[in-house]
């Protein structure tokens, strides 16, 4: 009878056509196969749940006793499974609370709960590397693991095939084919991992996904080189030339005239390059399968496996015969295998219902997995979307959602009752934002030149949205010019001189948002920055922060202070007893840097000869630094405790005695206590993937502190996201996830860099081959260039700086990412077929990636796009939509009309506060200064010039006005302004060579701002400490990712010239003492305002290094650092520079210019306050000079 209850059922909305009539298929066959191939938005995981909970309901409404036997529901990640159980729970209770269906109406709300309950208790309803495991648990210790055996990943899986290659370059059965192997394989640079190992993990990764044993491995690998010889070696140039012909141009010459090198040469060449590649692969077959011995054994000691090798040995396992029996501790092989027979019983029993979320995401080893545990007899059904699958990377296989689409084959069964329903309704985005992702991506995912994937195997479905237009823009384009002469891609987002990618980007976002363009700040944020890699995350965000908005990005757990005084900790208790070790953790490590530690402690502990135990026993401290010298004390004598537990126990003690909930000694201050808890949990996390019952204490300490020396090589911590205005992900990481504003941050990514001809190992899908090997090769003829062929035979090119054009080959012998010479259609990639078929699947993704992407938005997406009048739709994402959506070479700001997918969709061009000369920067929050932005000033009302800049430096100005002539080219082309200085210091040790003077400036500035901002102690910087030294570093890495590498000995002595002179010199100075004791300091803190100069526009945009807040008066001040003596010229230069900042620093505030005290203080080779600045530059000198900068710019 229907429930009496009285609560409300769930609001839920009831399917639509499409989704219905696949539920009711499926619910009425006996058996089958059914498939749903849903766009973005269309409810995937809604309908899934709904099939569950209908399934379970029909069930229970028909008396069946164990109504959730039979029903198993997947998802592909853990965030995607957690909510699995809520919609079904919801579900089932909106089915018994309404009518909807017949089965539900004869429920009582107690007879759902009981139904819900069971659910609960489900061991089939969770990710599908949760119902694996649950699989492997029955079968681990038949195949040699404890019950208990711990799954993990990234660097925890990594440290496997780490010990699993140490074993195989120590064995002196492999000494030679391994020396044999580094010498044909050699690593790339100092910074590579050791190649060989890499080629190994690789091999082996995708080997045990697709279960390939050692002899299968070595006959794709020959396959993968008789690929690129497919008549076998040549015997004459007549050969080579047709192998051109078959992989690129057919009217193709190989004429031995055009050849640098003689035509027998070139042939010898490329017959040794067969024959060693032919004997390299031997010798890695060889390696490989000590590799995959070692590796399994690793993993059996300690108890530890990968993702993958779960998925593996559960397939093994029900597919092998002889698996078990080779690892059963004991019992008759028969007993084993009837064993076996019951398990795969017991789960097909379990199995009636598969309904499979995310199904384009499945890895070909999750499937082998699944398919001995369903049988024919069940009914499957997925739902997915084959241009969603951006997870090849991950293994994850186009191929087997496109066969159950195309062919009803699927789990090893080829069905007869097959129904594929597509599911085309979006409910997420705006009809703007559905129509340019059909115009601009559908095009782009079913075009052959963009590299359309066979192994999708399906046709575009058009995003049919329901949610209501309006007279708004949805889509924002900030639009900018590329720097000219740009030589490194940071440029591209985040120039130095002029506005890039991320500055139009930033700006854009931060006016849209004050200006409530994508509605209520407070419920748009945190506005989602998709990312397609992370290689520029760092040039990306500083262009953000730079414009004020607070940027959320995930963090390495052991860059926390608090996980760093723990691995401190780990450290010391190695042997607590050792004197120097208990000196060292208490003067000299992490743990040393809390105030508590250093002050109280250290001192009380050295009254007792570093004895941590007589110390204790003295009670000579009180408060907390008694309770944790007490603590200590215990640690440090507790040896036989300490041994008996595991490491990751071990630190749950440790982080007690830290206490992150209230942190008392003060590591972490300005984290709450939520943020200090998550550091502990992962940090904890991380230390129990570390140990193992065969691992000693001494090795996981210092495999933690090889993290905590390099945090990036460690897991992250999650963004607090209600804590920023935009959150960067990445765009793999926020699939499946939903924002009401998106942007993409690097849309400009060319679709012809980063794919597989750069690869040693080539591996996608049933292809596996490794790349030709470096051959002895004195006369240059395997690299001499073959038509089209710049690299000739084989040869690497490794540089993938976007600021060279792409090379997109490695040689006749390998694979390309080029379109085929001879195809006027552009639509045949060139080299041989099978990495053909790869450069093709690759661009393909990239373009799927673009798809994912784009459909994350609800509302709004921002895209920044390069002024251009020629677009190449092809090219990256940026250029498709710049091209679809009328993107010209001119600035404007605007609001327009373009026609998208045959219908009007309004487009916003810059048009937001901020994005232009005449705009005031934009107030998006109350800053910590509590400054308002500049408003535009008029100087002088003639008529407007022929020229003016049309942005102003503060610290170029002075130049640019008193000899124009000589500085406007410079400043026009953004060069450095440079006046007239006097003779370099021939005792610096610095000898400029690589790195000139400007940019060891530049350096030094971005170090000292770095300390600031760390609040690096006087102490330190005196002596060069670690936070010194690691803000040199930070600014080493940030000029490299703008300019280039530096050389290791000019970088040394940059490092011990800013160590020895630069920072103790900024610590003795008047200037570290004035930041000390304000009561607000603001490091490179942008003074811009907007100007009107004759009718013209001048944008000043100027960044004092510091400005300092003491009570109600202000001081500027700049930092220059002189490898000379100055001269009248620099000082009047910086005069100008200091009079512009102090007034535009007066309007910003909007305060009397006499409050304001400004002066460049010089290190290096002067030191000191160089130039100071007071009313004799007020703000009517710098009109004079903006009157001047009219009159000297205006053409007679």
């Amino acid at each position: 009878m229907p429930s009496s209850s009285t609560k409300a059922p769930p609001d839920r909305d009831d399917l639509n056509d499409a989704q219905r009539r696949l539920v009711d298929a499926a619910l009425s066959a006996d058996t089958g196969l059914f498939v749903q191939s849903s766009v973005p938005g269309s409810g995937k995981t809604y309908a899934g749940s709904r099939l569950a909970a209908e399934y379970v309901v029909r069930r229970a409404a028909a008396g069946v006793a164990r109504p959730t036997a039979g029903l198993a529901v997947t998802a592909f990640n853990r965030d995607a499974a957690n909510d699995l159980l809520p919609e079904i729970t919801e579900w089932i209770q909106w089915l018994v609370h309404t009518d909807a269906t017949d089965a539900g109406a004869r429920l009582t709300a107690a007879d759902a709960d009981e139904v819900i309950a069971a659910l609960r208790r489900s061991s089939t309803v969770g990710t599908i590397d949760a119902v694996l495991q649950r699989v492997f648990d029955d079968v681990a210790p038949e195949l040699g693991f404890d019950p208990d055996v711990r799954v993990v990943d990234g660097h925890a899986a990594d440290r496997l095939h780490a010990s699993a290659f140490e074993a195989v370059t120590t064995d002196p059965n492999l000494a030679a084919a391994v020396e044999r192997l580094r010498t044909a394989y050699p690593q790339r640079s100092d910074d590579d991992d050791d190649r060989v190992a890499s080629i190994l993990e690789t091999v082996f990764k995708s080997a045990r996904d697709q279960r390939w044993d050692g002899r299968e491995v070595g006959r794709r690998l020959r396959e993968g080189r008789d690929a690129c010889y497919p008549d076998g070696p040549p015997a004459s140039l007549a050969d080579i030339e047709r192998d051109i012909r078959r992989f690129d141009d057919t009217d193709a010459e190989l004429r031995a005239a055009d050849l640098a090198h003689a035509p027998d040469a070139v042939v010898d060449a490329d017959r040794r390059l067969y024959a060693e590649w032919g004997d390299r692969i031997d010798d890695l077959v060889a390696v490989y399968r000590a590799y995959v011995a070692a590796y399994d054994r690793v993993t059996r000691e300690r108890n530890v496996m990968s993702h993958i090798d779960r998925a593996y040995w559960v397939a093994r396992y029900f597919d092998d015969p002889e698996c078990a029996h080779r690892h059963a501790d004991d019992g008759d092989h028969h007993l084993v295998a009837a064993r076996r027979d019951r398990l795969r019983e017991r789960w097909r029993s379990r199995i009636d219902l598969l309904v499979v979320d995310e199904a384009q995401d499945v890895s070909a080893g999750q499937h082998a997995a699944l398919t001995p545990l369903v049988t024919d007899d069940a009914r499957v059904v997925l739902y997915g979307d084959p241009f969603q699958t951006i997870y090849t990377w991950r293994n994850a296989s186009p191929t087997l959602f496109g066969q159950a689409i195309a062919d009803g084959e699927y789990l090893g069964h080829q069905w007869d009752t097959h129904e594929v329903e597509p599911a085309t309704t979006t409910y997420r985005q705006r009809p703007a934002l559905a129509r340019l992702v059909n115009g601009v991506f559908g095009p782009a995912l079913t075009d052959d030149s963009r590299g359309v994937d066979p192994a999708v195997g399906a046709t575009y479905e058009a995003l049919d949205p329901v949610r209501d237009d309006t007279d708004e823009p949805h889509v924002h384009v900030p639009t900018f010019t590329p720097t000219t002469g740009a030589t490194h891609i940071s440029n591209w987002h985040n120039p130095r001189d002029g506005e890039g990618s991320a500055g139009a980007l930033a700006t854009y976002i931060r006016g849209a948002l004050s200006a409530g363009q994508f509605g209520d700040p407070d419920d748009c944020r945190p506005i989602q920055m998709l990312l397609r890699g992370t290689n520029q995350l760092d040039a990306i965000r500083d262009a953000f922060e730079t414009n004020g908005l607070s940027v959320g990005v995930a963090t390495p757990v052991f860059a926390a202070p608090l996980a760093s005084a723990v691995v401190a900790l780990f450290e010391w208790l190695v042997d607590p007893t050792d004197e120097p070790r208990t000196r060292r953790l208490l003067t000299a490590s992490a743990f040393a840097n809390a105030g508590e530690v250093r002050e109280t402690l250290a001192p009380t502990i050295e009254d007792h000869e570093w004895d941590v135990h007589a110390a204790a026993a003295a009670e000579a401290c009180d408060g907390v630094a008694a309770t944790v010298l007490q603590e200590l004390a215990t640690l440090a004598t507790d040896t036989a405790d300490r041994r008996r537990q595991s490491a990751s126990a071990l630190a749950r003690r440790v982080c007690r005695l830290l206490d992150p909930h209230t942190d008392p000694l003060g590591f972490q201050p300005d984290a709450t206590p939520e943020q200090r808890l998550r550091v502990r949990d992962a940090l904890v996390e991380e230390v129990a993937s570390l140990d193992g019952a065969d691992v000693r204490f001494p090795t996981v300490v210092e495999r933690l502190a090889a993290i905590d020396g390099t945090p990036g090589d460690g897991p992250d911590l999650a963004v607090d996201t209600a804590a920023h205005d935009v959150v960067f992900r990445t765009v793999h990481t926020f699939k499946g996830d939903e924002a009401g504003v998106v942007a993409l941050a690097d849309p400009a990514q060319d679709a012809r860099y980063g794919t597989a001809y750069r690869n040693s190992v080539v591996a996608h899908g049933e292809t596996l081959a490794v790349c030709p090997p470096d051959i002895e090769d004195a006369t240059g003829a395997s690299t001499q260039a073959l038509c089209a062929y710049n690299h000739g035979l084989f040869a690497q090119d490794t540089d993938q700086s976007p600021a060279q054009p792409p090379s997109r080959s490695s040689g006749l012998r390998w694979a390309t990412n080029r379109i085929r010479t001879d195809d006027p259609t552009a639509t045949r990639f060139a080299g041989p077929a099978p990495f053909a078929a790869v450069a093709a699947a690759n661009r393909a993704e990239h373009w799927r990636v673009g798809y994912v992407a784009a459909t994350r938005a609800r509302d709004h997406l921002v895209v920044p796009v390069e002024r251009r009048d020629e677009w190449d739709p092809t090219r990256s994402w940026s250029h498709a939509l710049g091209s679809a959506l009328g993107v010209g070479s001119d600035a404007r700001k605007m609001t327009r009309s373009v026609t998208v997918d045959g219908s009007a969709v309004l487009v916003s061009e810059n048009d937001a506060p901020g994005r232009s000369p005449l705009d005031t920067v934009p107030e998006l929050r109350p800053r910590s200064s509590g400054r308002p932005r500049a408003a535009p000033t008029q100087i002088g009302d003639g008529p407007r010039r022929e020229w003016l800049p049309r942005f102003l430096n503060p610290s170029t100005f002075a130049p640019l006005v008193d000899d124009h002539e000589r500085y406007v080219l410079d400043h026009l082309l953004h060069a450095q302004l440079d006046t007239e200085s006097g003779d370099l210091d021939p005792d610096l040790g610095l000898d400029f060579e690589t790195v000139p003077p400007g940019r060891v400036g530049r350096i030094a500035h971005d170090t000292i701002a770095s300390a600031v901002r760390e609040g690096v102690s006087e102490r330190t910087l005196r002596q060069g400490g670690d936070a010194a030294m690691a803000s040199i570093e930070w600014a080493c890495r940030r000029d490299e990712r703008e300019f280039g590498a530096i050389p290791d000995d000019e970088r040394a002595s940059i490092m011990s010239y800013l160590a020895t002179t630069i920072l103790p010199q900024f610590a003795a100075s008047a200037l570290f003492d004035r930041i000390a004791a304000a009561d607000a300091v603001f490091v490179e803190e942008p003074l811009e305002t907007v100007v009107r100069v004759d009718g013209a526009d001048v944008e000043v945009r100027g960044q004092a290094d510091f400005v300092l807040r003491d009570g109600d008066r202000w001081r500027i001040e700049d930092l220059k650092v002189a490898f000379a003596d100055g001269t009248d010229e620099t000082d009047e230069r910086y005069r100008v520079q200091l009079a512009t900042y102090r007034w535009v620093l007066a309007k910003q505030e909007g305060v009397d210019p006499t409050s304001i005290d400004a002066s460049v203080n010089s290190l290096g080779s002067r030191v000191g306050s160089v130039v100071t600045v007071g009313d004799e530059y007020d703000g009517a000198r710098v009109a004079e000079l903006l009157e001047r900068l009219g009159s000297v710019t205006s053409t007679p």
